[in-house]
């Protein structure tokens, strides 16, 4: 996981600079020597809240949209049903 799950290390800063570190980290291409997916946390910004960005191919998720899978990576107990046939 340490190479997928990053800390930003970014400590009492505001959200509009979160976003632009973001960006850039948007932009880059995902390493194609793993699986193709990053996590960042920004986990204590000033306003005392916490941004975390999924940056996930879409040959990754394996046919699940990118908010079906957000639902099961966090425990959504909807989107663990069985999907309909």
């Amino acid at each position: 996981l340490s190479s997928h799950v990053h800390d930003l290390a970014v400590r009492d800063a505001d959200l509009p600079g979160v976003l632009a570190l973001l960006r850039a980290k948007w932009l880059a291409p995902l390493p194609r020597d793993r699986p193709l997916w990053d996590v960042y946390l920004a986990p204590r910004l000033a306003d005392r809240t916490s941004v975390v960005f999924f940056k996930i191919h879409p040959s990754a998720t394996q046919g699940l949209g990118p908010s079906r899978l957000l639902d099961v990576l966090t425990g959504n107990a909807s989107a663990t049903a069985e999907a309909p046939d």
